[in-house]
This record gives structure tokens, sequence and C-alpha cells, in this order.
């Protein structure tokens, strides 16, 4: 695991561009920004100017920073776990899920998997989440564009709008005076009212609406739903497709037996929800596809990139082999160049020690002394020519210079090396 520090003010401002693996941010009273990966050194980049630091990470990453730093997430590739942050947070996109703990103002893009936030100090604003929310206690305004499955909200004191839910929605206190809860769902939403509601009702549902609350009298009115409890100053509004309950919190019961009852609907409520269907079936498309794409995006950075190292590895690892390997075939032909060299230069030696130790035998049975070798072409001896053999052979027999003259032609072959000494002494012992 590689950790870097990077010493920064109270007033940081964090960028992760990208994390290819999960991402843990925490803030902590320190003044410094420590980041710890999970993979080497060069699978981390950080850049730093003043209090801006930029990250990007290509495996796991943690980061621990000042509370009060502004961060912007860009892109996460796995999942986010997010906590005691109490800057700015903006998340781009989450390939995985994501959870929020003791945060500040925060805005989310898109998470592809399921998000959890709690305890969120300001306003909360999500564009959309594929699997399911839930959200518990924000101080500001809640905002949902589009959730894919189940919605579960408690704490809201400044209120909801939760434009479209794929599933199940399940409303819990408080409900401020002056605020609105607004809901759209496909399927059935739970209302848990506490003791002293002070809330009123606009419901829109296509299975009924049923409440266990004995002073809660519900009208209906052109597929409309309306009531009032205490003063009415909280306002829930919602039109689902499935049924809604309303009951008292704290109260838990069998959730299908909640919902085991009928409902004469009037005919009108039908084309109240004309609208309802398609803009659910394209909300949940919508964020499918974007899931989807999410997820392709993921696995192929993920993927392509981690092949991408490991190729990039092993190219390097193939490259200093080869490296080696040649520079080892390099020292071994220059080795036996060198014993090559060296064995000719012995044997050279050898058979100019033969040649010589056959002249001087030549010179001991000829009786003629090698002459000395003058740095000009030797001249004819103008000694006396020898006389001849007594037994002179039937043909002309060569005089004793030429003799002289071949013996030193056949020596000055095996100095030369285009003659062996065994061939010299035959050719020597021819001469005789």
């Amino acid at each position: 695991m590689a950790t870097q520090t990077f010493e920064i003010t109270e007033k940081a401002q964090l960028t992760i561009v990208e994390c290819l693996g999960n991402l843990t941010l925490k803030g902590d009273d320190t003044k410094v920004v420590t980041i710890k990966t999970a993979g080497e050194p060069a699978e981390l980049s950080v850049s730093q100017e003043g209090d801006r630091l930029t990250v990007r990470a290509r495996t796991d990453c943690q980061i621990v920073c000042p509370p009060d730093a502004v961060v912007h997430i860009e892109t996460v590739r796995g999942d986010l776990k997010v906590r005691d942050l109490h800057g700015d947070l903006t998340v781009t996109s989450v390939s995985g899920d994501a959870s929020l703990r003791e945060v500040g103002p925060t805005t989310i893009q898109s998470v592809a998997g399921d998000l959890r936030a709690r305890n969120v100090s300001g306003n909360l604003s999500v564009q959309s989440v594929a699997g399911d929310a839930r959200i518990d206690v924000v101080s500001g305004e809640t905002t949902l564009a589009s959730v894919g499955s189940d919605l579960k909200a408690e704490g809201l004191s400044q209120g909801l709008t939760a434009r479209s839910v794929g599933s199940d929605v399940r409303l819990e206190p408080p409900f401020t005076a002056g605020m609105e809860y607004t809901v759209r769902a496909g399927s059935d939403l739970v209302i848990r009212l506490p003791e002293e509601a002070n809330v009123r009702f606009e419901l829109r549902a296509g299975g009924g609406v049923r409440t266990t609350i004995a002073d809660l009298e519900l009208h209906q009115e052109g597929g409309m739903f309306t009531g009032v409890l205490g003063e009415g100053e909280a306002l829930i509004e919602a039109q689902v497709g499935g049924r809604v309950l309303i009951k008292r919190y704290g109260v838990e019961g069998d959730y299908d037996q909640d919902f085991d009852f009928d409902f004469n609907i009037d005919l009108s409520f039908l084309d109240a929800l004309n609208d309802l269907g398609p803009m659910i079936e394209a909300r949940v498309a919508q964020a499918m596809a974007g899931l989807e794409a999410g997820l392709q995006e993921g696995l192929r950075y993920i993927d392509g990139d981690r092949i991408r190292m490991h190729i990039e590895r092993a190219a390097e690892h193939a490259q200093r082999a080869a490296e080696r390997v040649a520079e080892e075939a390099r020292r071994a032909a220059e080795r036996e160049a060198e014993h090559a060299r060296r064995v000719a230069e012995r044997e050279a030696e050898r058979a100019r020690m033969r040649a010589e130790h056959a002249e001087r035998r030549w010179q001991r049975a000829s009786g003629y002394p090698t002459p000395p070798t003058p740095p000009t072409p030797p001249m004819p001896p103008t000694s006396p020519t020898p006389p001849t053999p007594p037994e002179a052979p039937a043909v002309p027999a060569p005089t004793a210079d030429e003799l002289r003259e071949e013996r030193l032609h056949v020596l000055r072959m095996v100095q030369e090396g285009t003659l062996t000494p065994e061939d010299a002494a035959k050719l020597l012992a021819a001469l005789h």
C-alpha cells in the first residue's frame, strides 16, 4: 500500500478526477491530506496548486482530509463512502453503491447502485439512483429526480421532492409545518405519522387508500383522496400506481396484511394516472440505461486498464529479460572469441616453433645456416655453388640455392598458417 501526505489549510479544495476502484473519503481534524492506495505508487497521480489537490487513482483509494474541505468527485468505478465532511460535496458518477454519513450540502448526478445518505447538513440533490435509496435526516431540502427501485425517507425537516420512484416508497416523520412532501411512484406508498401530526393529504392511488388512524377522515373526489390531521400545515402530495397506507409511527405490522383491502375507485382516476405510467416507465428505462452504460464503462475502464497495465508490465519484464539474455549472449560471444583468439595464437606459436625446429633440423642435416631476414627482399647469395652430390638422379637435380629457397618457402607457409606443420615436414623430407 502506497501513502502520500500533502500540507494544506482547512479551506482545502479536493478534486478526485477518477478512481478505478473503491473510494473512501473521511474528514478529520487535520491540516494535511493523506492518500492511501492499495496498489503501487505509480497507480496514484496527485497534483497540488496551493490548497487545490487533483487526484487520479487506478486502484482502491482512501483519503483523509480536513472536515471543511470542498470536495468534487467526478468518477468512481467502484463503491463510494464519504463521512465526516462538512464542506460542499459534489459527485458526478458512481458505478457502484454510494454511502454518505455526516456530510454537508451534497449534489449527486448518478449512482448505478444503491444510495444511503444519513445526517446531511444542508440540501441534498440527487439526479439518478438506479437501485434503492434510503435517506435519513436531512436539514435542508431533499430532491430526488429518479430512483429506480425503493425509497425510504425519514427525518426530512425541509420537505421532499421525489419526482419518479420505480417501486415502493416509505415516508416517516417529521413532517414540518409549511413544508411539502411530494412523491411520484410506480408501486405502493406507506406514510407513518407521529402522534401529534399536523398534515393534510392530496393523494392519487391506482390501488386505493387506507388508513389505520381513527381520527383521519379521507374524502374522495375525481380520483383524488384528501384528508387533514391537526391544522394541516404540512402537505403530503402523492401520485402512485399502487396503494397508499397511512398509519401511526412506531406501529409495525405485516406489510401484505396492511395492504389487504379493496377500494372502489372512481374511473376518472384512471385518466389522472395516464401521464404517470409513461413517466415512470421512461424514468425506469432511463435509470436502467444509465446503470448499464455505467457498468459497461466501469468494466471497460477497470478491465481494460488492468489488462493494459499487466501487458505493459509483462512487456517491460520481457524487454528486460531479453536485454539480459542479449547481454549474456554478447559476453559469451566475447569470451568465446577471446578463447578462440588465444587458441589460434597458441597454435600459431606452436606452428612457428615446430617450423623453427624443423628448419634447425634441416640446417643440421644440410649444413646450411639460416640467413638473417633483411628489411628488403634477400638477394641471391654469391657464394660458390657447393659440389654436386655424388649420386645424382637421372633428372637434373635442383641446385642448393633452389633447395634452400624451397625450404624457406615451405617454412614461410607454415608461419603464415597456409600450411600445417605435418604437411611441411613431409615436403621438407621430400626435398632431401
